[in-house]
């Protein structure tokens, strides 16, 4: 008869790491705070007894957190080693005497694995409760529609660094009317699969079919003209969708791995006084904008603004078309290009 002995089953560990950082954070932000109350207490101004409770609180979540995962780990790592105690006594008998309980020794063993499998689920069920434990804490101290944003952000499972545009006004092409202009855009990025599974960053850009291509004399002329992914281009075949006007690539991404993406492409806009919106779909740790003025004698003033809480903090440096802001960036957040006409004099 074979006797192998039981792999048992223990924690990925990943639950351990999200909650001591959780309570990591708890005790940083509670201490933060009550420096906070501390200061406006000397200096006299409103707001201290607020802070005091809202430090009290934070540190309060760290300890119960801490304590809930020190005692729930102990308890599972003895009643692990008491089972497999027992279990090892067990086969070291069948192994002496094979007399003993030997016909149902495979029946006890799937028993005890099983038995093994239902510690571990109740294991799981107890940092689901911690998980609780963390958003009643949250909703608590925070408006409840907020929370969902905050939980709906965090669950996206990619992170976008090195995000650059280079945004080019350029003469209209040959046959286009002369009230519009070209716009072409660059942008490149590196996106980051943050998650524990594999996932598919879709590569997607779009532009409005509208009146205006027609009015401005577009013609059949391509809107999207390029894309590579880690260097390597990729055939207009396989991601253009929608008479070309909706670029919608796939790129499938280990946990942890990233590539390299860079578009191109460009649009007709009215030379006249006018805008464009570019907005984030994936969170994007910061912005880098280029302008480049190809057109000076019909496009004037390009100033770019930003849809984010740290617009006062752009790094703007207009006179050689750099814009940046290094603050993360959510999704439906972003920038728009403001340019007025060329004044004659």
């Amino acid at each position: 008869m074979s006797q192998g002995r039981l792999s048992f089953p223990r924690s990925s560990g990943l639950g351990k790491k999200i909650f001591m950082k959780s309570a990591v954070w708890f005790g940083f932000i509670g201490l933060a705070l009550y420096g906070v109350e501390v200061f406006l207490e000397h200096s006299e101004r409103t707001g201290a007894h607020l802070a005091q409770h809202l430090s009290i609180a934070f540190l309060v979540a760290a300890v119960s957190i801490v304590g809930i995962e020190f005692n729930a780990r102990k308890r599972m790592q003895q009643e692990l080693e008491q089972f497999q105690e027992r279990f090892a006594q067990f086969e070291r008998e069948v192994k002496n005497d094979r007399k003993i309980f030997n016909q149902d020794f495979e029946e006890y063993k799937k028993q005890a694995e099983e038995a093994l499998q239902g510690l571990q689920t109740e294991f799981t069920k107890v940092e689901e409760r911690i998980s609780d434990i963390l958003a009643e804490v949250l909703r608590r101290l925070v408006n409840q529609a907020l929370v969902n944003e905050i939980k709906y952000v965090l669950g996206i499972p990619f992170s976008k660094t090195e995000c650059e545009y280079t945004l080019r006004f350029q003469p209209p092409h040959d046959g286009m009317n002369s009230d519009w202009c070209v716009l072409q855009r660059d942008l490149a990025f590196t996106v980051t699969n943050i998650g524990q599974e594999p996932k598919i960053f879709p590569v997607r850009s779009s532009f409005t079919t509208d009146k205006n291509f027609a009015t401005a004399g577009w013609s059949s002329r391509p809107v999207h003209l390029k894309l590579t992914v880690n260097g390597s281009d990729i055939p207009p075949a396989k991601y253009l969708r929608e008479e070309g006007f909706v670029l919608d690539y796939p790129v499938l991404l280990q946990p942890q791995e990233s590539a390299h993406i860079f578009l191109r492409g460009e649009e007709p806009i009215r030379i006249e006084p006018n805008r464009s919106f570019y907005q984030q779909s994936t969170p994007a740790d910061a912005l880098d904008i280029s302008i480049q003025n190809y057109f000076p004698e019909a496009i004037g003033s390009i100033d770019v603004q930003m849809h984010h809480p740290g617009r006062d903090f752009i790094d703007r440096n207009q006179d050689q078309g750099r814009f940046s802001l290094k603050r993360a960036f959510m999704p439906g957040q972003g920038f728009e290009v403001i340019w007025k006409r060329t004044t004659t004099p």
